[in-house]
């Protein structure tokens, strides 16, 4: 987890509060793009699948001593770009 992250958990919940990335959702940049070349998609999807296994590089932590990392939806909702 980044250093500058920091957790809250409640009975129910765990929250991951994470520095502010103000680069705006990948699918809004789709829309107002209007077209993207293969080289300029190939590059996104290479930049999140890398991100991806990052994240499931990652140690066990204290909240998920023995689940592996979880994703679901990776679509272009989903992610933030900086």
């Amino acid at each position: 987890m980044p250093q500058n992250a920091a957790v809250y958990e409640t009975v129910s919940h765990v929250y991951i509060v994470m520095e502010l990335v103000t680069g705006g959702e990948l699918f809004d940049r789709i829309v107002a793009k209007d077209h993207y070349s293969e080289t300029e998609a190939a590059s996104v999807f290479v930049q999140m699948i890398g991100a991806i296994e990052y994240i499931h590089r990652l140690p066990p932590t204290a909240l998920l001593p023995t689940f592996p990392s979880l994703h679901r939806e990776v679509v272009p909702l989903q992610v933030i770009k900086t």
